[in-house]
């Protein structure tokens, strides 16, 4: 039975630059029909800050084609886990062939078996009329299959092996401008490791650990450590330290009166949007560190609200420096994502205008 593996199973990998390549040119390809480089320069002439409505729902429509773009390369790279991965077109072809024998003797001697699959799979291997075949020869043949399909496996998966870490090494160092020896050397001693992992968790098989439990506890009690054993005691002590420490955070400026009622949890009254755009002051009986405080978030109007565009060199070195399995914003889309974009100069280009347009216009 084929395992089916949910759609966001992530397999993007700048390590594999096979599918990294892959990746690109699946993103590559749905930006091209959908004219995206021609529409995002188009944008950055048209847009204005601040935007007016219209304007806003073009570039809220190119974000989302960016996007879809994104999820379109995520699918083409992603890893179906079929219970058995071929290492070459030998091991699928002798696979296959054991299937086929198989499935026509199950259908000789009456079970219930699709004659599209056979005929599909006749196809395939250029094996015809399996039907006309009586059982001992069917019999014969299916054992011969399976047992070249052993012997192939049990001969050739070492240097099978070697030809896909050739392959990857080849694949990373050309994308990469790097040394393909060095690349083969890491990819080999990170097998190694893996390998010395499993091999000590056959050994030390994880143990399921019991529940822990509190037995005592001390507590700070008018300056004097006190020690309790009684279970009421234990849980009223946990209690009271876990409260003062989430508790913490009422004894800050920004949570004391009036300030706290004028601005509100997250700054989304009206006198917090007035006192960014420096409409407005604090009271005069606000605390006054806090006041010195919130003076570094007012709007200074001095400084012009459209920043410098970044370049596509200033935007690649950012994602160079990030690490690559972090998630990079609420959309869904890690790093990984970014950087894989930055190694193509047409999608870096596309790349640099959409963080411009959210930049500056809004």
């Amino acid at each position: 039975m084929f395992k089916i593996v949910s759609q966001p199973m992530k397999r993007l990998q700048l390590k594999d630059m096979r599918i990294t390549k892959r990746f690109q040119d699946a993103v590559i390809k749905h930006l091209k029909a959908n004219n995206m480089l021609e529409v995002g320069l188009a944008l950055m002439k048209q847009a204005t800050y601040p935007c007016t409505e219209e304007m806003k729902e073009k570039l809220e429509k190119y974000d989302d084609q960016l996007g879809r773009a994104i999820e379109n390369g995520k699918r083409k790279c992603r890893k179906l886990c079929t219970g058995e991965i071929p290492y070459s077109k030998a091991f699928a072809t002798l696979r296959d062939t054991r299937r086929l024998w198989l499935l026509t003797l199950k259908k000789k001697v009456g079970q219930s078996i699709s004659n599209t699959t056979i005929r599909r799979l006749s196809k395939k291997l250029r094996i015809y009329n399996t039907m006309s075949y009586d059982i001992q020869d069917i019999k014969a043949n299916m054992k011969k299959a399976e047992k070249e399909y052993r012997a192939l496996n049990r001969q050739t998966a070492l240097s099978q092996r070697n030809s896909l870490n050739e392959e990857l090494a080849v694949a990373n160092a050309i994308a990469l401008n790097s040394d393909k020896e060095k690349i083969l050397k890491r990819i080999i001693y990170d097998e190694q490791v893996r390998e010395q992992s499993r091999i000590t968790k056959r050994i030390f098989p994880k143990r399921n650990q019991a529940e822990r439990r509190v037995d005592r506890v001390l507590y700070l009690e008018e300056n004097v450590w006190k020690e309790t054993t009684t279970p009421r005691g234990v849980a009223k002590a946990c209690r009271e330290d876990t409260e003062s420490k989430y508790k913490e955070t009422k004894s800050t400026p920004l949570m004391q009166a009036p300030f706290h009622s004028l601005m509100g949890n997250f700054a989304e009254t009206k006198f917090s949007e007035k006192y960014r755009e420096n409409k407005c002051n604090l009271p005069p009986n606000a605390p006054k560190w806090t006041t010195k405080m919130m003076e570094k978030v007012k709007i200074d109007s001095n400084i012009p609200r459209l920043p410098i565009p970044m370049s596509p060199d200033e935007i690649k070195s950012v994602w160079k420096i990030v690490k690559e399995h972090k998630a990079a914003s609420p959309s869904g889309r890690y790093n990984g994502v970014y950087k894989a974009l930055c190694l193509n100069s047409q999608l870096l280009q596309i790349l640099t205008i959409s963080m411009n347009l959210s930049q500056s216009r809004g």
